[in-house]
């Protein structure tokens, strides 16, 4: 599992999901937690901090998870950060796409906190691998 200190982002267009995923982050010990409601914002904050790992939605205004991926894709910068989709869509085609584009992850909604922590946990030993 990542360090119970580590830095995450929460984006989500959703209110109620960025709280349950707050509440389920926190309840597995996490606490440095930080929130965008579209891709714009996350990028700003991506800009401004550094994060340990991101948890994205793909359908969002003003700018999806598909074009925030491609922005942080074509920015070599943030290679290396692990990036855990969270996304009611389970279109394959859709699937096939974020995969391609380096994603570490990715849940269906609605997931469970077993869910959450086993995913985390693969992605903190692919990370380390």
């Amino acid at each position: 599992m990542f360090p119970l200190n580590s830095k995450i982002l929460i984006v989500d267009e959703m209110k109620g999901i960025r709280i349950w995923l707050q509440k389920s982050l926190n309840i597995l010990g996490y606490t440095d937690l930080k929130e965008a409601s579209n891709g714009e914002e996350a990028l700003e904050l991506l800009k401004q901090e550094k994060f340990d790992l991101v948890f994205l939605d793909i359908v969002m205004p003003k700018m999806d998870g598909i074009a925030l991926l491609k922005k942080l894709k074509a920015d070599g910068h943030f290679n290396s950060l692990p990036i855990i989709i969270l996304s009611a869509e389970t279109d394959g085609q859709l699937i096939t796409e974020v995969i391609g584009l380096g994603i570490s992850q990715y849940i269906i909604k609605p997931a469970t906190i077993p869910v959450l922590q086993k995913k985390m946990g693969d992605v903190f030993l692919a990370k380390k691998a």
